[in-house]
């Protein structure tokens, strides 16, 4: 049986610039943890979502990208500012899709 593994967050404000690449984040986390480990990234609106295979691995709370320090997050910043962490509605057996 498959687990479902929460990503891991990042603000897109906090990122160095505008055109930070999906590449670029994955390339990044790959210093720290196996990059088998990394399914992928995905910008939604104000935010990067990094997909790993487990949680535990990403044990560093920031990274490194073109030279600036990035917080990393546990859960959707905006959401837990406002005090909105609600239900989730989970699709399964959908392959990821990453476009620039």
């Amino acid at each position: 049986m498959d687990h479902i593994v929460e990503p891991l967050y990042i603000r897109a404000s906090d990122l160095p610039d505008k055109f930070t690449s999906a590449y670029q984040i994955c390339n990044a986390v790959s210093r720290h943890i196996n990059a088998r480990n990394i399914e992928g990234a995905q910008k939604f609106k104000n935010i990067w979502k990094i997909h790993v295979k487990d949680k535990k691995l990403a044990v560093r709370r920031s990274i490194m990208i073109n030279g600036k320090t990035v917080n990393i997050h546990e859960q959707d910043p905006i959401m837990q500012r406002r005090g909105e962490m609600g239900e989730k509605i989970i699709i399964k057996d959908i392959p990821m899709g990453v476009s620039n």
